[in-house]
């Protein structure tokens, strides 16, 4: 599996975590925790896009 694949699968991952830990406790700090994790594998997505469709 290509790693822009991973990503993909990760991203779909903590999103549905994050949805699932908001609708629980939405004042839950696990919140902003999957949030930075999130943003992470989103700017990695971004630059493994970019970088596949520069070659």
């Amino acid at each position: 599996m290509k790693e822009i694949e991973q990503v993909e699968i990760k991203i779909e991952t903590l999103r549905s975590k994050m949805y699932q830990v908001f609708t629980c406790n939405p004042q839950s700090s696990d919140i902003l925790k999957i949030s930075q994790t999130l943003d992470e594998a989103l700017n990695l997505f971004d630059a493994l896009k970019d970088s596949s469709e520069s070659e």
